[in-house]
């Protein structure tokens, strides 16, 4: 790596594009063999179609917040914030993993309350797959 870095111009000095792109391309593989990237988790649920990966952090929100099957009163607002996803992708994103499934939801207990929320238990074969 210090070879490499030893071959950057100086600053202000003329780099053409294909040189900065043969550059980085050499960069890239010198950390892609020094830092190797561990694999990625991909959850697949029913027909191998796989959760997006806003799907999985609304799923994982739930599942850290509730306990041993408990539904969890929370806002929109709230599961937004909570799970970094934009509240106006809930829209899709809650509904869909109701069809699919892997949560339930009921109403709050008094009328202007949160919905709840829980994670289905999945069976063996929903099982996620690395």
């Amino acid at each position: 790596m210090d070879a490499l870095i030893a071959q950057l111009p100086e600053a202000g000095s003329h780099w053409s594009t294909d040189q900065r792109r043969k550059w980085l391309a050499a960069a890239t593989s010198i950390l892609d063999l020094v830092y190797p990237s561990a694999p990625e988790k991909v959850a697949v649920i029913k027909g191998d179609v796989p959760l997006t990966q806003s799907q999985t952090a609304v799923l994982d929100f739930i599942a850290s917040k509730s306990s041993d099957g408990q539904f969890l009163e929370i806002s929109m607002q709230q599961l937004a914030m909570g799970c970094g996803v934009p509240l106006g992708s809930l829209g899709s994103i809650v509904p869909a993993l109701i069809d699919r499934g892997l949560i339930e939801s009921k109403p709050g207990d008094e009328p202007r309350s949160p919905k709840k929320y829980r994670v289905v238990s999945q069976s063996d074969d929903a099982t996620p797959k690395v």
